[in-house]
């Protein structure tokens, strides 16, 4: 325009040049409305080189490549984008698009560690789901596992369900959550199922009766425990910036887990637990036989009673019980003086192993 050249970049807005012909420039009354079109020849031209890209594939001579870098949005998954771009592309080969003496490769794939993440948490997950089961089973009981094994599955499904509702995903760090809280949600429903196996085992009342008595005792220390370690993972919630953000999820998903497992001990636990026993009429007695659905497969009355004579022991004297709570007290402070002293070094994220190198030369001009 007047002899000069004048370089314009535009956005995602302007797909083509006739777009940036139809801009309107002014208002001039007569003629009217003044294009761009009108003043200046828009020209489409690249732009000058200023990167190199070459690509060897199994070692053979670099040769010139285009390179396309595709990052995913804020919240969006990179394995589902991964997956439609790689059909995307077949699908632009396929049709032609892509000429057939062009090759695709993909040189980065963020996507295959998450993949193998995901899948070994998946696999922690069910390891640690059949240690807790296995571990119910073994020293409660069959009868007295089942029911906090089946508030597993319902817990997750609430929680599934909260997460939606929040707006959260299930990422690796939302799996790694259900994990570690996978420990803490039966707490609450083996505290009731045992209180009620000690009421009805002791002869005295029915099954009804004993799951009457043992949730009257048990529903406050039930709630507060559980409400002390909620509050552990609050203060969690409330942490700002970038590192805030990152472990969102994890207080999130384990206080809602907790939470929710502790409804279903004082609601949905009683009334399994009273199906399962059967007649609810019939009391306990001594003489009744115990069957495979009763039995308790490892017994911890050995170590029980060794652990009631230890007490009993330091309880006795009372300077042994200030000497026991002297030593506690002791450990504890030992235990924040490491950090505190450089003893325990501090690392929020270490070293890990990557297959990724990343090498930044700077060529003379």
């Amino acid at each position: 325009m007047d002899g000069y050249k004048h370089t314009m970049s535009v956005d995602n807005r302007f797909y083509s040049l006739q777009t940036l012909r139809d801009i309107p420039v002014a208002n001039i009354g007569d003629p009217g409305i003044l294009f761009l079109r009108d003043i200046a020849d828009i020209t489409e031209s690249p732009i000058k080189r200023e990167t190199e890209s070459r690509l060897s594939i199994g070692g053979k001579t670099p040769v010139p490549a285009v390179t396309l870098s595709v990052i995913k949005k804020s919240g969006g998954s990179i394995i589902d984008l991964v997956d439609s771009g790689q059909k995307t592309v077949k699908a632009m080969q396929d049709s032609g698009a892509i000429p057939s003496d062009v090759v695709v490769q993909t040189t980065t794939d963020f996507s295959a560690q998450i993949r193998d993440d995901l899948s070994g948490l998946t696999r922690d997950f069910a390891i640690t789901l059949f240690l807790v089961c296995g571990t119910l089973l073994f020293f409660i009981g069959f009868k007295e596992a089942l029911v906090p094994t089946l508030t597993i599955p319902l817990v997750f499904l609430l929680t599934f369900v909260v997460l939606r509702i929040a707006g959260q995903t299930l990422n690796f760090l939302s799996l790694f959550s259900l994990v570690l809280s996978l420990g803490l949600l039966v707490d609450d429903a083996i505290l009731i199922v045992t209180g009620f196996d000690q009421y009805y085992k002791s002869n005295k009342f029915t099954a009804r009766q004993a799951m009457l008595l043992a949730i009257r005792d048990l529903k406050w220390p039930d709630i507060s425990t559980t409400m002390t370690t909620a509050w552990i993972f609050a203060a969690m919630l409330f942490m700002s910036g970038i590192i805030g953000k990152f472990i969102f999820s994890i207080p999130f998903v384990i206080m809602t887990t907790m939470l929710i497992s502790l409804v279903l001990s004082l609601t949905i636990v009683p009334t399994l637990t009273l199906f399962f026993q059967g007649d609810n009429a019939h009391k306990h007695t001594k003489n009744e036989e115990e069957t495979f659905w009763s039995r308790r497969f490892v017994s911890l009355e050995p170590f029980i009673v060794k652990y009631e004579r230890a007490i009993t022991y330091l309880m006795a004297v009372r300077g042994r019980l200030w000497r026991f709570i002297g030593v506690v007290v002791g450990i504890f402070l030992v235990a924040i003086a490491m950090p505190a002293l450089g003893i325990l070094k501090t690392e929020f994220f270490p070293a890990d192993n990557q297959d990724i190198v990343y090498v930044n030369m700077t060529a003379e001009p």
